[in-house]
């Protein structure tokens, strides 16, 4: 977990998004080109799952301000584990994306 300076230094490097209740910020299965930090609003993570009956998603995570995701299909270069979206209220997110110059902050960060 990052320390609130830390997350205060990533949130004046990346770029400020805004989504709508029940859109998609990221799916399951996309390429991990972004990392996301939630400013504001809440989120839900799902995953699509073989165990949940007629193949369903099944909720994974929950966000709430401050909280991050999609740092480790960034950081390992691979496809997304889960689908996020917009749980409730509008809400804004701070993008990073894999060509970003201050992407060495967030590998140093996350890797501590």
């Amino acid at each position: 977990s990052m320390s609130h300076y830390e997350r205060t230094k990533l949130a004046d490097a990346i770029k400020e998004e805004v989504y709508q209740p029940g859109e998609y910020i990221i799916r399951q299965g996309d390429n991990g080109n972004s990392f996301f930090l939630l400013i504001e609003g809440e989120a839900k993570a799902t995953k699509t799952s073989s165990s949940t009956p007629g193949g369903g998603l099944k909720d994974v995570m929950k966000y709430s301000p401050g909280d991050y995701f999609g740092e480790l299909a960034l950081l390992k270069n691979e496809p997304r584990a889960a689908s996020t979206r917009i749980a409730a209220a509008r809400e804004f997110c701070g993008r990073m994306t894999a060509t970003d110059p201050k992407r060495t902050f967030l590998q140093s960060t996350l890797a501590s």
